[in-house]
């Protein structure tokens, strides 16, 4: 059984309500066709008309005309005329995306999708869901589908801002571990360090005895001098000698001569020399013997003698 679309059921009409032959450019004038595309329409409508008796006459020269009785006519036009009696192959291109975007829910919509007719280039005929008499349920149900659009778009940003949220949280979570990591290993070198350091001041190297020193510094070259000088530097002494002198200096400080023979050497000088405080020196008399700690601060060599300047000295008493 032949059936007509949209197109061939108005040219089909058009020729019925026609009594004169009409040719290919008439028809595609009244009908926005082109004569090319009335030829076409014309093989289907000819098949059509043989089935319901009737016969698509043409006269050459002159054009087509549908040949039947009048009654037959009129049968023919209301035929057509029915609801269901043509399909339309009109494509709905403005639908296209939309029923072609699989939402991630079901909806309304797509289950209505699973009932059109798809070609095999996957476009699809008029379907019944959009006739007139079902265009609110179609507006209603595209509405939902726009919706479900909608809420996809959103979920599928949302899911991207979380994954990238994801992958910045961990990049720091990272960092704050590396960093922490890097602060604790630091925060042991420097304990280590001020632990030796604390040892170090808590019990430093003890200098030999200053006839020791004198006895080693004899016969030296100056760079043998100079070498053995910094290895004494910042040791502790424990010595006893005998007050030479006790001078102010240009600043007001006091400062302490120290001989380390005894006075009843003939040729001796000062060996040691340290300051101390005003009242601690007021209270010291020449070739006073006196017992001090200190720290070696610089050594030199004067003459063929050994100058030793101390700092930090306490005399015990």
């Amino acid at each position: 059984m032949v059936s007509l679309t949209t197109r061939q059921n108005r040219l089909l009409r058009y020729l019925l309500g026609e009594f004169e032959p009409k040719t290919s450019a008439d028809i595609g004038r009244a009908l926005g066709l082109t004569p090319r595309q009335v030829n076409y329409n014309l093989k289907t409508i000819r098949h059509w008309l043989i089935q319901h008796r009737a016969e698509l006459h043409t006269i050459p020269g002159k054009g087509v005309e549908v040949v039947c009785a009048s009654a037959e006519r009129q049968q023919l036009i209301a035929e057509l005329n029915a609801p269901h009696s043509t399909k339309d192959e009109r494509r709905v291109k403005a639908l296209t995306p939309a029923i072609f975007i699989i939402p991630r829910r079901p909806c309304a919509l797509q289950m209505q999708y699973q009932n059109l007719y798809l070609n095999p280039v996957s476009r699809f005929s008029w379907p019944a869901f959009l006739l007139p008499e079902n265009q609110k349920n179609f507006r209603s149900t595209i509405r939902d589908f726009s919706d479900d659009i909608r809420l996809n778009r959103r979920y599928t940003m949302y899911k991207k801002k979380e994954v990238v949220m994801k992958k910045i949280l961990g990049i720091l979570v990272v960092l704050v571990a590396l960093c922490a990591c890097i602060g604790i290993a630091m925060s042991l070198g420097d304990t280590n360090n001020n632990s030796h350091t604390t040892d170090s001041a808590a019990t430093p190297e003890s200098a030999p005895p200053f006839s020791t020193i004198r006895t080693q510094m004899e016969g030296m070259t100056e760079a043998q001098f100079k070498q053995y000088a910094r290895t004494l530097k910042g040791k502790q002494v424990h010595w006893t000698g005998w007050v030479e002198d006790v001078n102010e200096t240009l600043l007001g400080d006091y400062e302490v001569w120290v001989d380390m023979d005894a006075p009843d050497e003939l040729f001796s000088v000062q060996d040691v020399t340290f300051k101390v405080p005003a009242d601690v020196a007021l209270s010291l008399r020449r070739d006073q013997k006196i017992t001090f700690t200190g720290t070696i601060d610089s050594v030199l060599n004067v003459l063929e003698s050994t100058q030793i300047t101390l700092s930090d000295v306490v005399i015990q008493p």
